[in-house]
């Protein structure tokens, strides 16, 4: 059995939970960004310009809410999105050590807010799951917290029930326009709504929550439609956030299932070493009794569970940061089973323990290697940006778009990303149109092989380069090319270790 927590030190557990996820995060505090959190910030700096597409002169299958976010970021500095992803990474713990709080109620509520917290500490900053990267998941698990907060909130202080009830569904509907497929909030307020009409919220009072939750969420529905409508069309948002998802099934579908299903073992394997699927396990066993009497909480958080679990599930691509997304549920379930009066609960704080020293060792090791040197997207950007005029365009097919965001030039071609590209222009007819064309970017990065994913089997792009661009630098193994006709100063490093041939 664990020992106690001496009182004066309980009273600083939720404080230092914060400062332990605010400084794990900004061991990562770097301009050197990631594929995904690079090329939305990119997008976000061009969105509000003149363009063909919901987001200007780029295309990119997110919601609208997740660009306006790292549009902010991008506009606080170099170190913008890291410190967004710190300032997130924090609100999310001390909104969950919120959420236990009130759903213990009368019952130990601070002994289940201080274990929440560190538990949220522990997976929310885990570099297994790539946490320290700003990206939809850690957003939309902030409006998912605040949504919870809400509707436990509003069962918690009948008086202002309402006004609690409407915050909850504009987040829940938040979390939607951050990244499409967290319909945890609203699956939370269901299902805590429905069996709590039986079970002590009564009939009455569950739907009159359950209309003002609807009515926070058709608000913020209302908005982002009123806006679509004025930006690239109701249709092109609808399209971004899930007709393209369908289409793009099919492409994956059509090809190789080797890299997917060697992330799907890798991302099981992340789950396991970081203790998420320990906590799971034990907690599920602890609340066996409670979901046999079909109590409200327990079953609001297991259902919402299972919708996190399909959204990782039917991604198809089972990237590390999808398990951001089961973090508010296994944190809060955690630190409710974790009070005494539970059922296995030194088995469950056991397992907390070992989730939190996992990250422990783990993430410090990893913002170390971070740390160490810049990554090649990096360094082939510094290049450009030491070789480039501030008006210069690029384009990089087909993947990498962080390289694009981190030189800061001016995009050219719309989708920066592979799996667009794939569904969109599978047969490069717009990709050639824009190297041929009177706005033909001023640098095109060769990035992957020319044949990769099957594109450009007749090798348009090739004689396409060769005859309107030049070879002007091979950056970390990768051909520069340059416009015929312009003249830029190839800079002679990269400022890393890259090797650079001119």
């Amino acid at each position: 059995m664990l020992p106690p927590v001496p009182r004066r030190l309980a009273r600083w557990s939720v404080p230092a939970a914060l400062l332990v996820t605010a400084a794990l995060h900004l061991a990562f505090l770097s301009t050197d960004l990631g594929s995904d959190e690079g090329g939305f910030a990119m997008v976000g700096r061009h969105w509000l310009e003149p363009g063909s597409y919901l987001y200007g002169p780029e295309w990119v299958d997110r919601p609208p809410l997740l660009i306006a976010i790292f549009w902010v970021a991008d506009h606080l500095g170099p170190y913008g999105v890291r410190i967004i992803a710190t300032a997130v990474a924090v609100a999310v713990v001390a909104v969950l050590s919120r959420a236990a709080f009130l759903a213990a109620a009368d019952n130990r509520p601070t002994s289940a807010a201080r274990w929440t917290a560190w538990i949220a500490t522990a997976l929310i900053c885990s570099s297994l799951f790539d946490a320290q990267q700003l990206n939809g998941e850690l957003v939309a698990a902030l409006f998912v917290s605040v949504s919870v907060v809400g509707v436990l909130a509003a069962v918690r202080h009948p008086r202002s029930a309402i006004g609690w009830m409407v915050g909850a569904g504009i987040a829940a509907a938040g979390a939607i326009l951050v990244k499409q497929n967290f319909l945890d909030g609203i699956a939370f307020a269901g299902i805590f709504l429905a069996l709590g009409a039986f079970r002590g919220v009564g009939r009455r009072r569950a739907l009159r929550l359950a209309a003002a939750f609807a009515a926070g969420c058709l608000l913020v529905v209302g908005l982002a439609l009123w806006w679509a409508h004025l930006s690239g069309g109701i249709d092109e948002m609808v399209y971004a956030m899930y007709g393209f998802r369908l289409d793009a099934a099919r492409v994956i579908a059509d090809y190789s299932h080797a890299a997917p299903d060697r992330r799907a073992v890798d991302l099981a394997g992340f789950a396991l070493a970081s203790g998420l699927f320990t906590l799971l396990a034990v907690v599920v066993a602890s609340q066996a009794q409670r979901f046999r009497q079909l109590q409200p909480l327990p079953w609001a958080l297991l259902a919402t569970f299972v919708v996190e679990l399909v959204g990782v599930v039917g991604g198809g691509n089972y990237w590390s940061h999808y398990l951001i997304a089961l973090v508010p549920m296994v944190a809060l379930a955690t630190g409710l089973s974790a009070r005494r009066d539970q059922r296995l609960w030194p088995s469950v704080r056991a397992a907390g323990l070992l989730a939190l020293a996992a990250t422990l060792v783990v993430t410090p090791l990893s913002a170390l290697r971070a740390q160490e040197g810049r990554t090649t997207p990096a360094q082939v950007a510094d290049w450009l940006r030491h070789s480039s005029h501030p008006d210069d365009t690029i384009a990089v097919p087909f993947t990498h778009a962080n390289v694009i965001g981190m030189a800061r030039l001016t995009p050219t071609y719309p989708y920066s990303w592979s799996l667009p590209i794939r569904t969109l222009d599978p047969d490069l007819d717009l990709f050639v149109h824009t190297l041929r064309s009177a706005q033909a970017p001023t640098w095109v990065v060769r990035w992957d092989p020319p044949h990769i994913w099957d594109l450009d089997p007749r090798n348009r792009v090739t004689r396409t380069l060769r005859h309107r661009y030049r070879v002007v630098a091979t950056v970390c193994g990768h051909e520069i090319w340059l416009r015929r006709g312009v003249s830029r100063v190839p800079a002679a490093a990269t400022g890393g270790n890259c090797d650079v041939v001119v």
